[in-house]
């Protein structure tokens, strides 16, 4: 995008400019209206802009340049405070850009007024140009909103609208073509546009050879022969190129050969269309599982997904990435050297977006992240659909979703409250069918056994293929009973030094814990099989899953604890949830690195977890049989990855180890009492490697149920 400081190197749309700067000296209210990559946000501030400063214009103009964000009337006062308290100090201005937002969304303060005393206070000055660059935001931020957004960007029209008809104040915006219809909903602003469109076409071949020779020209640079025609060849008809042109003719400028730019660099980088997506693949390329991970995250941010209107790029608040992963991506794809991405800062609000929206459309590697997301919104509607009309119909049974579209909507989520409700209740018909099943097919075991044993005191043998279908017992493990290994007395350094590259907040201080006394752990993650032998709770859904030999998944943090009590009063042994330092001292196996492998996911070129990343064949797809993967050296399986895991303790309000017990118990309320938040350790089949670290911690609430949430047993000696 040109800017009104590079209008001296603006060329190819003069004619449009002076169209645009007469509809400015003649309306109040004047739309620039393009397709998306046409060049509008360039044309107004590189070319209408500095038009209108020329000291032989006509009038006077102040202007003011606003892009609106989610926060429109704290935009809209961030932009004009400056006019109106010159001298103001930082910390003031920000103050009184919350108050008069604050006034105008209550109607105690009009935009007229304000547009007036701006003009009042700039001696000599005839009218103020109000730019809203990128109007098409106030609906992709609207987008699945609440009502007081819409109501918020109702007001921010009315305003502007009213300082155009009764004040000194011309307002410009520049509107993607494809939200034109968008507009039409305010019936104010439709009124207006039937005379205020200024339609930005495509650029002709004479414009655009303009647009990329001229500028060389002023500093001194040439094309190969034949150059300049590949490009205006490749770049072809289509507006929402010229931001591929501009990218390429960045690259050329970079690959420079002297004073030439040359066309065996412009083949080499894959022409028009290929270079900024062989520029972004590279960079994916060369990034470690977990930053191409955090890749899919921050893109997934940064892309609205579109249906009619197709995909938009989104600007989004840098807090919103809080890894270390995605803030190294970000900062790696904003690099000087790269321009992927833009960061900045707006209201007072630092940001992050795709700096070519071409970028969204040419690179493969975006299509199928925010085709997921489109799938999960889309699911999202269509469940929150179901659920109401499920609700209107006296929610009967046969309503409830079931099969792969309960699985699909397990996955998205609920959006809305009956859609939760819908969701809960469709998961507990399917426990109930699944236990009813279950019970059938104890029933038909129980009765095989005894014909077994009834024809075994007859002398008959019913056959090998018969018995296979009865329990195995074992006389010194029966297979209902989890497996534990003994972990033998030490001491350890319990989370992560400040200086360890990953090492999260939440896992400092790194705190020596001993351990006078050894104990036992659970050698894999709990199955299906010894949980669903307890009759304390009900046998938890296993979303179409393999079950038997897979880790039990939607168990809170009480129904593993209440299977530990059930399990020791059928043995006689004292089973329990491990301790956090049990658990990561258990998991180290006498390791410092950050995999008890290694530091590497894929050390030595082996796989070594079910992680989103981790290179198995379940990675972000379902759990994997426990013990499919190598043993640390206790002889333990799956600490890593596969399901999250419960542990006893509680999840701090001060989110560190600071206070935290070095003798290797749990940590507890002070008082002794329950806490609604437990420690969860591990990582799991959804969550990407960093999450599988030795030392990585996270917590859920005590009653959370989710598919990728586990647990294993520890014992007493």
């Amino acid at each position: 995008m040109f800017r009104e400081e590079d209008a001296p190197f603006f060329f190819g749309r003069d004619s449009f400019t002076r169209q645009l700067c007469d509809a400015v000296a003649r309306k109040s209210v004047v739309a620039v209206v393009g397709r998306s990559g046409s060049g509008k946000s360039s044309v107004v501030r590189a070319g209408l802009v500095p038009l209108l400063r020329r000291h032989d214009a006509d009038r006077v103009w102040e202007i003011v340049t606003l892009v609106p964000g989610d926060r429109l009337l704290r935009a809209l006062s961030s932009a004009l405070l400056p006019l109106l308290e010159p001298e103001m100090s930082e910390t003031n201005r920000l103050v009184e850009i919350k108050q008069t937002a604050k006034h105008l969304a209550a109607g105690d303060l009009d935009l007229r007024d304000l547009a007036q005393r701006i003009i009042d206070k700039q001696q000599g000055t005839d009218r103020l140009l109000l730019l809203v660059d990128q109007w098409e935001e106030l609906y992709t931020h609207a987008a699945g909103e609440d009502d007081e957004h819409k109501v918020q960007v109702d007001r921010f029209i009315d305003e502007l609208l009213d300082a155009a008809d009764h004040a000194p104040l011309t307002l410009v915006l520049t509107l993607r073509a494809d939200f034109y219809g968008e507009v039409l909903q305010h019936r104010g602003l439709a009124d207006r546009f039937r005379n205020a469109v200024v339609n930005l076409g495509p650029m002709t071949r004479i414009e655009l050879t303009e647009a990329i020779s001229a500028p060389a020209e002023k500093v001194g640079l040439r094309f190969d022969t034949g150059l300049v025609d590949h490009l205006l060849d490749d770049v072809g008809d289509e507006p929402g190129n010229l931001p591929l042109l501009e990218f390429a003719l960045k690259q050329l400028w970079e690959q420079r050969q002297g004073h030439q730019l040359l066309y065996q660099r412009y083949k080499a980088m894959g022409r028009i269309k290929g270079a900024i997506a062989q520029r972004a693949e590279t960079l994916y390329a060369g990034l470690e599982p977990s930053q191409q991970r955090a890749a899919e995250q921050v893109f997934t941010r940064l892309v609205r997904p579109g249906d009619e209107t197709g995909d938009t790029r989104r600007r989004a608040e840098l807090v919103e990435f809080k890894t270390a992963d995605q803030k190294a991506l970000i900062r790696l794809f904003a690099g000087p050297d790269v321009r992927l991405l833009v960061t900045g800062s707006a209201n007072d609000v630092d940001f992050v977006e795709v700096a070519h929206e071409a970028l969204i459309r040419e690179w493969g590697q975006v299509r199928p992240w925010v085709d997921k997301v489109r799938r999960q919104r889309r699911d999202q509607t269509l469940m929150d659909d179901l659920a109401r009309d499920w609700d209107k119909r006296d929610r009967p049974a046969g309503k409830l979703a079931m099969g792969p579209q309960l699985r699909d909507f397990r996955r998205a989520g609920a959006a809305s409250g009956i859609a939760e409700e819908y969701l809960a209740t469709s998961l507990k018909q399917r426990r109930w069918r699944w236990l009813a099943s279950g019970t059938a097919g104890l029933l038909l075991v129980a009765g095989l056994a005894s014909f077994f044993w009834w024809s075994a005191g007859l002398g008959l043998n019913p056959g090998k293929g018969m018995q296979l279908v009865l329990f195995r017992a074992e006389v010194h493990h029966p297979p209902w009973i989890p497996e534990m290994r003994d972990i033998p007395p030490g001491e350890f350094l319990m989370g992560s030094a400040d200086s360890d590259e990953g090492g999260e907040y939440n896992e400092r201080p790194q705190h020596m814990v001993g351990f006078d006394q050894g104990f036992r752990l659970g050698r894999y993650e709990v199955t299906f099989a010894q949980y669903c032998t307890s009759t304390t709770r009900a046998c938890p859904d296993p979303l179409g899953w393999a079950r038997d030999d897979r880790p039990v998944i939607n168990v809170s943090w009480h129904d593993a604890r209440d299977y530990a009590d059930w399990l020791s009063t059928v043995t006689g042994q004292s089973y329990r949830l491990p301790s956090e330092a049990e658990w990561e001292y258990a998991a180290r196996a006498g390791t410092t690195t950050s995999y008890w492998w290694g530091e590497s996911i894929d050390e030595g070129g082996e796989v070594w977890a079910n992680c989103d990343g981790c290179g198995s064949q379940w990675d972000d797809k379902e759990t994997a049989p426990v013990g499919e993967f190598s043993a640390n050296a206790f002889g333990l399986h799956d600490t890593a990855g596969n399901v999250w895991e419960w542990v006893r303790d509680c999840l701090h309000d001060s989110d560190s180890y600071a206070g935290a017990p070095t003798d290797g118990v749990a940590w507890l309320e002070a008082d002794g009492g329950d806490c609604d938040w437990r420690v969860l350790r591990g990582g799991s089949w959804y969550g990407t490697p960093g999450f599988v670290r030795s030392a990585f911690r996270h917590g859920s609430y005590a009653v959370s149920q989710d598919d990728f949430i586990g647990f294993r047993l520890a014992r007493d000696p």
